[in-house]
């Protein structure tokens, strides 16, 4: 079986239970934690992913570091894992149970690149038409890129609009040429 396929399979366990003892939010907000902590430690992230770590090591460390922090059941959780040992499958764990949490509850991600940060009127304006748009709550993550002249990019779900300059130059840039070769 595959990272990707045992990552599914755990994350699905994780949200299926958090689900039927209706503490989705609660384990959500745990999974957040967890995430943040792990991508932010490369010591963390590479005790999880240590083969010649024992699991009972990896186990005590995560429970020393999260166990008032967590829910119960997100102890269970490091307790099934490390016995199981897939403790470095943890970060794919985790990520896709958020996948599974946007799912559930019509979440999009969204990635707005311009030259400069939008203003306060800017970024309602573009929540609202986007919530309308894909009929969705939108997380909207906003990074700013200089080489794109003016303009925006919106990333959203598997597509792009690229209503920037650069772009918008490259494009003249390719008509000029075709017209050149005929």
């Amino acid at each position: 079986m595959t990272n990707s396929k045992v990552s599914v399979r755990y994350a699905k366990a994780l949200f299926e239970s958090a689900k039927e003892k209706q503490i989705l939010d609660l384990i959500k907000v745990d999974v957040d934690l967890l995430t943040e902590t792990v991508v932010a430690s490369d010591q963390l992230q590479i005790l999880l992913e240590n083969p010649t770590v024992s699991s009972g090591l990896k186990l005590e460390t995560l429970v020393k570091i999260f166990e008032t922090k967590v829910a119960p059941l997100t102890v269970q959780f490091f307790q099934l894992i490390a016995k199981n040992k897939r403790e470095a499958d943890l970060l794919g764990i985790l990520r896709h149970f958020q996948k599974l949490y946007k799912e559930e509850n019509n979440i999009l991600d969204a990635l707005m690149i311009t030259t400069t940060k939008l203003d306060d009127k800017q970024k309602e304006e573009m929540m609202a038409l986007l919530k309308k748009t894909y009929q969705a709550d939108i997380h909207l993550t906003e990074k700013i890129d200089t080489e794109i002249i003016g303009g925006f990019i919106l990333r959203i779900d598997d597509k792009q609009v690229d209503a920037s300059i650069v772009r918008k130059l490259q494009k003249i840039k390719n008509e000029l040429l075709q017209t050149a070769l005929n």
